[in-house]
């Protein structure tokens, strides 16, 4: 059975607490239709974060069947938190593709999770392996780099379902939205304005890796080329 994760990625800020952020959360969950809302009247608790860097909610319980997942908060300190991805806050949804609609997952589940959660980035994993490999590479970059690579600052993989803001499309590309909306329409089946970022829907079908792959083939030049429309 193939495995889906949605992953999002929140930038932590210490002037925002754990529990105010988590609190602002439920709310919004509450009022998610359909199996990937909240359940029953109990809301989900986040744990004392103690002295941990980090901790962690379980939603398992609380979702709809065919869908689980976690949200991570990061300990918040004026002179802890950093501009890297290593403190974001982030969320993690996994879905059974034998109870959820592939298509209903890319055209209202994502961007109901997107709008809830206020990502810089998120996507959906189709290929788990492909993403263990990509990390090897991504870790062994970021040794060598004085940026976050595939974090804050770059963008490594475009996966079929992608949602970027504003601030992580300019540090990876140099483009403003409506430039990367121009530089990719025609080129995938859906790009539009999302808020403070752009989603960009490469394709509704569950694609095999190599097809996953061929996006960046695709898609990077276009978007890396000073002058894509000439």
């Amino acid at each position: 059975m193939i495995k889906m994760q949605l992953e999002l990625r929140y930038r932590a800020s210490f002037n925002e607490s754990i529990e105010s952020r988590h609190e602002g959360l439920m709310r919004l969950f509450c009022k998610i239709p359909g199996c990937w809302g909240l359940k029953g009247t109990v809301l989900p608790t986040v744990p004392d974060i103690g002295g941990e860097l980090m901790v962690q909610c379980d939603l398992k319980d609380f979702l709809g069947a065919g869908v689980s997942g976690r949200l991570v908060y990061v300990f918040r300190d004026r002179n802890y938190l950093k501009d890297s991805s290593q403190y974001d806050d982030c969320m993690f949804i996994e879905l059974n593709p034998e109870l959820i609609p592939y298509k209903e997952l890319v055209n209202r589940m994502f961007i109901d999770y997107v709008r809830l959660f206020e990502p810089y980035r998120a996507t959906i994993i189709l290929d788990e392996e492909l993403a263990l490999d990509d990390w090897d590479i991504i870790s062994e970059m970021r040794e060598d780099a004085k940026i976050d690579v595939d974090g804050r600052d770059t963008i490594y993989r475009l996966n079929s379902v992608n949602y970027f803001d504003e601030l992580l499309c300019r540090r990876s590309f140099g483009l403003t939205l409506k430039e990367i909306i121009t530089r990719l329409e025609g080129n995938v089946e859906t790009i539009s304005l999302e808020g403070n970022g752009v989603l960009i829907i490469y394709s509704t079908q569950i694609l095999k890796r190599s097809e996953i792959e061929n996006i960046n083939e695709k898609l990077l030049p276009l978007l890396y080329r000073k002058n894509a429309l000439h």
